[in-house]
């Protein structure tokens, strides 16, 4: 059925990358500690202080966009 007041109804606004929290933190912090230790150890690597800081923002980010793309907006 099609649903055609669906403009009246309130429009869910994603929450920017600074506001938003994890919504599985313990996943979230397996995750931060996977990419930054276990990773570079089993391929014998070790992370600058600037390399463990962009691998904090990218791994940030592409959770927020991981979990925000599966919100349903409708």
């Amino acid at each position: 059925m099609v649903n055609w007041d669906r403009h009246k109804q309130p429009q869910y606004d994603p929450p920017s990358w600074i506001e938003w929290q994890p919504s599985k933190p313990f996943r979230y912090l397996f995750m931060i500690f996977l990419v930054l230790f276990i990773l570079p150890g089993l391929f014998g690597l070790i992370l600058t202080p600037f390399g463990v800081i962009v691998n904090i923002l990218f791994v940030d980010w592409f959770m927020y966009k991981r979990e925000t793309s599966f919100i349903n907006y409708d």
